[in-house]
């Protein structure tokens, strides 16, 4: 007999390896983590949709954009941007990473750990490079910018050694779009805040009032146990994993199926779990609805997705 869950750890699998190209077998060993990873990289996608490019006033002041060719690649971005094309193959190679080694001053040892874009899940920040491969994004020129649902905020174009410039981008925020409500507690220089960052025990969050979803503060990152091991996840994630789990998990009891072949796909649009046997529908279950709202509730089956 198979759970449900089991089939709901099988599904992440493969939307991992489809979506991201990211075979989980080879990141993580607990299967009942796919959920969960697929929904941490997730968190750092762009949805696609058109949005309305504004550029702040530091732009002028953008030396790299005097370089003809830098200024051609910046400009096929926009366009991308305005027209609501895929623009992750522009974010960092290591953007659909899930755990690195660190080492651990305290026990002395490589320790693996969460792979934290700091600067997006500090300030929402992002930084796409100009260019791109098969692989992900390439080149030393960034693209620093807030994403909206809406509006595609651009903050400067640099390179990397401006990534732990946290008080330049703050500056720019309150003088370019002081309604994003930005701000920095407490106050560091950018030599302390490049320290801390980079130290795997101090990661969290120094920007409040930040940019925030419908289901609450997506920026925050929390430490998350799971079987005596802590992971260092953004909240939006926890909620969406931890909602859909104990869902599934409470059908374990009603629901198991016997046979080969199969599988539990979603249908955001029916609002319902999919379960086939040899490609054809032998079961309809309903995905959790959120008794207040009577909508389905943050899950990580819906994670950073539109109905399409």
């Amino acid at each position: 007999m198979v759970k449900l869950s089991q089939l709901w750890f099988k599904y992440f699998e493969w939307k991992l390896l489809k979506d991201f190209d990211v075979k989980f077998d080879e990141i993580e060993d607990d299967e009942t983590l796919s959920p969960l990873v697929y929904t941490f990289i997730s968190h750092k996608m762009i949805p696609e949709k058109p949005r309305e490019i504004i550029e702040s006033s530091n732009l002028n002041d953008c030396n790299i954009l005097k370089n003809e060719g830098i200024m051609k690649n910046w400009n096929i971005l926009k366009e991308k941007i305005k027209n609501g094309e895929d623009i992750n193959g522009f974010m960092s190679k290591k953007s659909t990473q899930w755990k690195t080694m660190r080492k651990d001053r305290v026990q002395n040892e490589e320790v693996p750990i969460t792979f934290v874009d700091h600067l997006y899940s500090t300030t929402g920040i992002i930084h796409l490079h100009l260019r791109k491969n098969k692989q992900g994004g390439i080149g030393n020129e960034l693209v620093f910018a807030i994403c909206t649902d809406e509006k595609f905020y651009v903050l400067y174009i640099g390179n990397h050694s401006d990534l732990f410039k946290i008080d330049n981008f703050i500056k720019i925020i309150e003088e370019n779009f002081e309604h994003l409500s930005i701000l920095k507690t407490p106050s560091i220089d950018d030599s302390l805040y490049k320290k801390i960052s980079q130290n795997p025990n101090y990661q969290m969050n120094f920007i409040y009032d930040g940019i925030c979803d419908e289901y609450g503060i997506k920026l925050n990152l929390i430490d998350y146990e799971i079987d005596n091991l802590t992971y260092k996840v953004p909240f939006s994630c926890y909620c969406a994993y931890e909602n859909e789990i104990k869902y599934i998990e409470e059908l374990n009891n009603k629901y198991s199926f016997s046979g080969k072949n199969i599988k539990l796909d979603v249908s955001l649009k029916d609002e319902v779990y999919i379960i086939s046997k040899n490609n054809k529908c032998i079961h309809k279950i309903p995905l959790p609805i959120d008794k207040k709202s009577g909508k389905v509730k943050h899950l990580c089956s819906n994670y950073n997705k539109e109905i399409k």
